[in-house]
């Protein structure tokens, strides 16, 4: 499990699992792999205190932007969790509490806001996208990357170094490994993992990563070491305490977190679409099945980004009788038909009036998407290209999985 977010540079650290290669034969790492996930299997509380620091600059300068970070992560079964990490540049903090469940993005100007709630406890939790509750109110949330859980193609042999922490001195096992890009050429680099055989947890991991961006060869480096931990002992409870700023939103989902305006939990007023055969189609005739429906347009970088994964999910339940997929465009059909010779998707493509998507569904910006459940409800709103992930998630808030 790491995190997999996309809310902050904090979250970054997901590049650990996010660009690690299959695993080399390590004996050493292995039984240093079995003996942090066992103790991560049966631990029932810990509290964390860490320091992140991370540096990019163009490969070879002496200097770039450097953001250091302050992280406190504390949890305990089955009902307290803390996920907090401060900076001058960004922050953010969740949780779980005997009053409520919160997260705090102080970026977007609100604050979400919750019922308490049970933990879950899957050690192998990967977050689909955006703010993934099941992932954010994990039991592991803020110990995930002090984990040594991943596969990772690590060098043979092993060294030993000593790190100072709860101020002592504490002998590491230190595996080196490498890493290479999704492509094998856009992300490479190497890393450590500072490895406590006494606690089972990695007390420091370095990386440092080589990319292109814009034609420039840019260098990432992450220092990530714990200053002080505590495992299966009493954690104070006003830890797991939380009281909204003042003069903040407060909001009652995700969705409406990063997207104020969001139509979640509002029926889906009636819309009429044009098909290129130059019929009606009518979204409360659709009643009784899913409908995804995205408002696009062939300009749109973000939607072309996104067309391929609505395509994949299309593929995949076509044959379904329970949900249809729509992309809605208030082009002309000579535009969006020439554009799809050329890309051929084949969900269904309509046309829409702008001001229907504007006026019924909010849209000011694309691509838009919203899943409908059978009964006219919206679950989903989504502003922005959206992955795989996100998009899968959001059929699933109607029950399509």
């Amino acid at each position: 499990m790491r995190p997999n977010l996309q809310t902050g540079v904090c979250l970054a650290l997901c590049l650990f699992a996010a660009s690690l290669a299959l695993a080399a034969e390590n004996p050493q790492f292995d039984q240093a792999r079995s003996r942090s996930r066992a103790m991560a299997e049966t631990l029932q509380s810990y509290e964390i205190h860490a320091a992140l620091v991370m540096d990019q600059k163009p490969r070879g300068a002496a200097q770039g932007m450097k953001l250091e970070a302050d992280q406190t992560a504390a949890a305990r079964m089955p009902n307290r969790l803390l996920v907090k990490v401060e900076s001058p540049m960004f922050s953010q903090t969740w949780g779980v509490g005997a009053e409520n469940s919160w997260f705090f993005l102080p970026q977007a100007k609100a604050v979400y806001l919750g019922k308490p709630l049970t933990l879950g406890r899957d050690l192998d939790s990967e977050a689909e996208g955006g703010l993934d509750e099941k992932f954010l109110y994990n039991f592991y949330a803020g110990i995930s990357e002090f984990l040594l859980t991943s596969d990772v193609d690590v060098a043979e042999g092993v060294e030993s170094k000593s790190l100072t922490v709860n101020g002592k001195d504490v002998d590491c096992q230190v595996f080196a490994f490498t890493i290479t890009g999704e492509d094998g050429v856009s992300e490479a680099g190497n890393g450590e993992y500072w490895f406590d055989p006494a606690s089972g947890l990695v007390l420091r991991s370095l990386m440092t990563t080589f990319s292109s961006q814009n034609g420039m060869e840019m260098e990432r480096t992450m220092d990530l070491t714990i200053q002080s931990f505590t495992l299966d002992q009493d954690v104070r409870d006003d830890l797991f305490s939380y009281t909204a700023p003042q003069g903040l939103k407060v909001v009652d989902s995700f969705e409406r977190l990063l997207n104020p305006d969001s139509m979640v939990g509002q029926t889906a007023q009636n819309i009429t679409f044009t098909t290129f055969a130059g019929e009606t189609l009518n979204l409360q005739d659709l009643r009784g099945k899913v409908v995804f429906l995205d408002f696009w347009a062939t300009w749109c970088g973000p939607c072309r980004m996104e067309m391929p994964h609505i395509q994949k999910l299309y593929d995949e339940m076509k044959d379904r009788d329970d949900v249809v997929f729509i992309g809605a465009s208030n082009e002309d059909q000579k535009t969006i038909q020439n554009w799809l010779e050329k890309n051929p998707y084949t969900f269904k493509v309509v046309m829409v009036k702008p001001e229907d998507a504007q006026g019924k569904f909010n849209v000011s910006s694309i691509p838009a998407g919203f899943v409908i459940d059978k009964d006219g409800l919206i679950k989903a709103h989504m502003i922005g290209a959206q992955s795989e992930g996100q998009l899968r998630a959001a059929l699933a808030k109607a029950g399509i999985e």
